[in-house]
């Protein structure tokens, strides 16, 4: 979930790819060290790859969705 979050965040609500690096640097965490969280996500169908060190939703909305929630 704070994986999730922190995409959300960093993306503005907005449906577009997020770097990894961004995400790690808002949860103020090592790139390397959220790779467990990223694969989890990946493997349910939450997130997907855009390209090479990007990352994003495979919701539209998703992000909104989550801003909203608080």
């Amino acid at each position: 979930r704070e994986y999730l979050r922190a995409m959300a965040d960093v993306a503005s609500g907005r449906d577009e790819p997020v770097t990894t690096a961004a995400v790690a640097e808002h949860l103020e965490r090592k790139p390397s060290s959220l790779s467990p969280a990223r694969d989890s996500l990946l493997k349910k169908g939450l997130v997907f790859s855009a390209q090479r060190g990007h990352i994003a939703f495979t919701v539209p909305h998703f992000g909104r969705y989550l801003l909203s929630q608080d």
